[in-house]
């Protein structure tokens, strides 16, 4: 089963004029043999539009997106859900294959492990371009972070994933997204999964083996909650508050999330050891939750994998029935 989405494209960034360091203006003014002609350069040079900065390619010209045609392998239910929002965010268009299931042959067609998901991405205009030279294979990439990252930047959304313009950001970007996906998916999250929902398959892990995950999870719940303000990386909504969102969905999904007690009705994020009261943290988190699933795009992704969902159920059901 396949569904395509056209939705509105967007434009790569593109390169444009950076001002000269002082010295290298100093260098150029030398090599002037009159004053005239260093003026000149000067007045050139620092135009307007170079001081103020040129309007951005993206907002300039839409749709030069439409070069890249991309294919996401891998239904919504699972970790695709990050890219499908990605992409709802980015508003780009896509092929989206649903039968790439985990360790299907289609999965293991672009992993090699068999996972999911995938990204195929097909540069049209330089394929057209060396045709006659044969056209070259399509660009294939794997894991959710690494995906939504790519794809940020492919259609230049600073907000979403930030770049080289600013390195203080983009390394507190790339801190916090290994964070999420080491210390909350990988170790918590994964070892669930692994060995409590997929148990039949890779073997039912003690109690014990549980609880430290579940335990793990709240300590990097905790060190996550405490940077919000209002977002993982201040007042912009990043692709790492998407990764974010989705395991918290996830540790709700199996139960990792309590009810608030006595006079406090939140939901309650961290068990209650008499020690620190962190009543407040899991409040802040449920504002965050709420204020990130009123996101348009949460809310597609989301009505996608309800789609997914009914399908399914309804397939097994009349599997069931012709038995």
């Amino acid at each position: 089963m396949q569904v395509a989405e056209v939705c509105v494209g967007t434009t790569p960034p593109q390169l444009h004029d950076e001002c000269l360091p002082d010295s290298i203006v100093a260098h150029r003014a030398r090599s002037f043999g009159c004053a005239a002609s260093f003026l000149s350069f000067v007045c050139g040079y620092f135009s307007v539009s170079n001081f103020f900065g040129k309007k951005h390619p993206r907002k300039a010209s839409k749709g030069k997106m439409s070069s890249h045609k991309l294919k996401l392998l891998g239904p919504t239910m699972f970790r695709s859900f990050r890219c499908v929002w990605m992409l709802e965010e980015l508003g780009l268009e896509f092929e989206h294959d649903l039968s790439a299931t985990p360790w299907s042959e289609k999965a293991k067609e672009c992993h090699p492990m068999g996972k999911i998901p995938s990204l195929v991405v097909d540069d049209v205009e330089t394929n057209n371009k060396s045709s006659g030279n044969g056209s070259s294979p399509p660009f294939i990439m794997h894991e959710s972070s690494a995906i939504n990252t790519f794809l940020g930047r492919l259609a230049g959304r600073k907000d979403l994933v930030p770049d080289g313009s600013d390195m203080y950001r983009q390394a507190r970007y790339d801190q916090i997204v290994s964070m999420i996906m080491s210390e909350m998916d990988a170790q918590a999250l994964w070892i669930h999964r692994k060995h409590v929902t997929l148990g039949h398959t890779f073997g039912k892990a003690d109690e014990a083996v549980i609880k430290t995950a579940k335990d793990q999870f709240k300590r990097t719940n905790r060190a996550l909650a405490s940077q919000l303000n209002p977002y993982l990386l201040g007042d912009d909504f990043s692709a790492a508050d998407m990764l974010y969102v989705h395991c918290l969905d996830w540790a709700e999904g199996i139960g990792w999330k309590g009810e608030g007690g006595g006079d406090n009705n939140n939901a309650c994020w961290f068990d209650d050891d008499g020690q620190e009261d962190l009543s407040g943290l899991s409040s802040r988190i449920e504002t965050y939750l709420e204020r990130c699933r009123q996101r348009p795009a949460y809310k597609a992704t989301l009505a996608r994998q309800q789609v997914e969902k009914d399908a399914y159920k309804k397939k097994k059901s009349n599997k069931g029935s012709k038995l």
